[in-house]
């Protein structure tokens, strides 16, 4: 796994959407340099070059693709892997930039799984790891059963694949078990799992380490699947997506 963030220049002239998606992305575990502008981002980009650049297509004064092509023509920079942003959608500019040597093409409002996924593609997959899933980490309560009996456990981080849950003597390592998630809105999900790591007990001088383990759902109830895929997003993000009346990020898309 890779240690350290990565470093993302976001460049958007929208502050509302940068301060948004700064937020996001950081979350994500991306170490963000705002930009309201092409000429600054050109600036920035030749004092610390970042592992990545997202780009706003309309700008003022020198817009995305403006600033792509400065970017893609500087030798020392060309390549650092770029994804633009856009709210038409038309299919010209898609191929223009992708003409150009984009990464990615992203339009608005921005689907999160989709932007964890090219987060992903552009910056580790050259480097033999890639997070699968986004994870929101949040103490949520939650329903364990194995062997007949049914725990009552708080599960400090949560993604589509599975989760983190505490517990004074963790349940077996390969134990297939049910778990059984209460939402905000009342819909309980169930879904199998099975425990892939578990974290005993440490203690000694000043370090001491909270017990528990780490559940791989195996299988989701009818429905379920996508109530868990809803629920994580609104978990990761539904502070963002709910404070704010210009609609810049979509937990699912259409």
């Amino acid at each position: 796994m890779p240690s350290g963030k990565k470093n993302v220049l976001l460049v958007d002239d929208n502050k509302t959407f940068v301060m948004y998606m700064s937020i996001l992305m950081n979350r994500m575990g991306f170490e963000v340099v705002p930009s309201l502008s092409g000429l600054d981002a050109l600036k920035l980009l030749r004092v610390v070059p970042p592992d990545l650049v997202v780009l706003d297509i309309k700008m003022p004064v020198l817009d995305g693709i403006q600033t792509l092509e400065h970017i893609k023509a500087d030798e020392k920079l060309s390549r650092i892997p770029v994804i633009m942003l856009t709210a038409d959608g038309e299919k010209d500019t898609e191929d223009c930039c992708k003409k150009l040597g984009c990464a990615g093409y992203l339009t608005k409002p921005i689907v999160i799984r989709e932007l964890h996924n090219m987060l992903q593609d552009c910056v580790f997959s050259n480097q033999g790891f890639k997070r699968r899933h986004f994870r929101a980490q949040q103490e949520l309560k939650t329903k364990v059963t194995y062997g007949g009996e049914t725990h009552d456990l708080v599960c400090s981080n949560i993604s589509e694949g599975g989760m983190f849950v505490g517990k004074g003597v963790p349940l077996p390592m390969g134990a297939e078990l049910k778990v059984t998630l209460q939402t905000d809105d009342g819909r309980p999900i169930e879904l199998g799992g099975r425990v892939v790591y578990t974290k005993e007990r440490l203690s000694g001088g000043v370090y001491n380490a909270s017990p528990g383990m780490a559940i791989e759902f195996t299988g989701a109830g009818k429905g379920d699947a996508g109530l868990l895929s809803e629920y994580v997003a609104r978990l990761f993000a539904g502070d963002i997506i709910g404070s704010h009346d210009e609609i810049v990020l979509d937990k699912e898309g259409d």
